[in-house]
C-alpha cells in the first residue's frame, strides 16, 4: 500500500517467500504496519501479520 493502513491504496503485491527489507514500523490503530523495500527497489507498506521471520 502507499501508506500504513487499509484506507491507503494498494500499489502492488508481494509473492510468498519474497525477501523484503523492513525500513520502518508504524502502529496504526490496533495493528502494526511495515514500510518495506522489495528486491526490485520498490517501497510500500504491508500489514505485519503477512510477514514472517522478522
Amino acid at each position: 500500500r502507499n501508506g500504513p493502513g487499509t484506507s491507503h491504496r494498494i500499489i502492488g503485491w508481494v509473492l510468498r517467500g519474497t525477501k523484503i527489507l523492513v525500513l520502518e514500523t508504524k502502529e496504526h490503530g490496533t495493528s502494526d504496519w511495515l514500510r518495506v523495500r522489495l528486491p526490485s527497489g520498490e517501497k510500500g507498506w504491508v500489514w505485519s501479520g503477512w510477514v514472517s521471520g522478522r
